[in-house]
């Protein structure tokens, strides 16, 4: 296209583009000089404000001190002003500071409440308005070993090597039971003591029964006894006893519901109905071999769980002969004793495995549960017991060592 121009036009253009670049770069310089006079004008008054700083700072630190004095002394005379609020003076916010320490959460551990040597087979509480902290705990051994009743009042703080008194030493305890005023001891070998408020004495039940009483429990205003030759039952609180059969060599009985669960050497779980006295097998499928061995129940709702001498099993209390009415709840291969469930804890006492703890909220495996100077993990623990209103909310232990506890004590 310029090709074709003449040479007039093509130095016409030339000129205009000179033209135009002269006006451009005086508009660029202009712009320059301009931004270089801004610049300077505000470097000058900066170097102004700065001066009058350094000239009237003093001034300016007694007007904010008087100022605050000022409030400080509106804020005295008009209200008054609590330790943590904020004083009612628009767009005055004074820091909320905490001084409160910050406590140091108590964790449970084990802590040994006394009886250190003892082999105790199970522990029980009085739970009479006046006895409410006495506990009562059994040792298996013969009279002449250490054998017979121990009691002995529990702090509320549970002290480390409490008392506990040898009130009987001619038998070899089974088991221990309250309710109320009454008390019964299962013995091996010989048949049931029932306790006697008014005197304080335990005496031998008159009637014939079987020599070895595995297990005593109260239900419905009666009691019973889990023998080698059936269940027995008594109206007069253990003083005489008839018996209503059942299955045979039982282990351990527990009512709950309508229904007193009992659990057998090699039959696995049955239940009587209290009011009818009917006995009932309760789920034998999926209790084999030595999972046939109950030892000990804890319920939970619809659901049960089972102690066998081959861990911890489940079921539910409103199966029977379902083909999945036992399944295996872990701890299988370990002889289980005790069960005792607390705030959604299952906890478990074993043979020579001390106690074991499962989340039942949770899919976590059973951990033991072996915080406390002294605690044996090793040791063999025959009966557990919950008391909320000692050491802190505390489970209370019966082992080849003595009572244990396993609580916040001190609080």
């Amino acid at each position: 296209m310029l090709i074709q121009l003449c040479y007039p036009r093509r130095y016409q253009l030339r000129v205009f583009y000179w033209e135009h670049q002269v006006q451009i770069n005086a508009q660029v310089a202009g712009d320059r000089m301009q931004n270089e006079l801004n610049l300077q004008k505000h470097a000058v008054g900066a170097q102004r404000w700065l001066s009058a700083i350094g000239q009237y700072w003093f001034v300016l630190l007694i007007a904010a001190l008087g100022l605050w004095s000022s409030l400080v002394n509106a804020s005295a005379q008009g209200m008054q002003i609590d330790a943590g609020t904020i004083p009612a003076i628009p767009n005055i916010y004074l820091p909320l500071i905490s001084r409160a320490p910050v406590p140091t959460p108590v964790l449970p551990t084990w802590q040994q409440l006394g009886g250190a040597g003892l082999k105790l087979s199970s522990l029980a509480f009085d739970q009479s308005a006046a006895n409410h902290q006495q506990l009562y705990v059994g040792d298996l051994r013969e009279p002449s070993k250490g054998g017979g009743i121990y009691r002995g009042k529990v702090a509320p703080t549970c002290g480390v090597g409490q008392v506990f008194e040898r009130i009987n030493d001619n038998v070899r305890v089974v088991d221990i039971a309250f309710n109320g005023d009454n008390g019964l001891v299962g013995t091996f070998g010989a048949k049931v003591l029932y306790y006697q408020r008014n005197t304080d004495t335990w005496q031998f039940t008159p009637s014939p029964m079987n020599d070895n009483i595995y297990s005593v429990a109260f239900a419905n205003g009666n009691a019973f006894a889990g023998t080698d030759g059936g269940v027995f039952k008594s109206a007069d609180s253990g003083v005489t006893w008839q018996p209503l059969g059942g299955p045979s060599a039982i282990n351990t009985i527990q009512a709950y519901d309508d229904s007193l669960w009992i659990g057998t050497a090699d039959t696995g779980v049955h239940r009587l109905l209290l009011a009818s006295h009917q006995f009932l097998p309760q789920n034998i499928v999926g209790l084999t071999d030595k999972a046939l061995q109950v030892w000990d129940f804890a319920f939970n709702g619809d659901t049960v769980f089972v102690a066998t001498a081959n861990g911890v099993y489940q079921g539910t209390t409103d199966k029977m002969g379902d083909s999945d009415a036992w399944t295996p709840f872990g701890r299988q291969g370990a002889l289980i004793n005790s069960l005792e469930l607390i705030d959604n804890v299952l906890y478990a006492g074993g043979n020579l495995n001390g106690v074991w703890q499962k989340q039942l909220a949770t899919s976590a495996d059973w951990t033991p549960v072996s915080a406390g100077d002294g605690w044996n993990p090793n040791s063999t623990v025959l009966d557990l017991v919950y008391q909320p209103n000692l050491c802190g909310g505390g489970l209370f232990a019966a082992t080849d060592d003595g009572i244990w506890v396993y609580g916040k004590h001190g609080q």
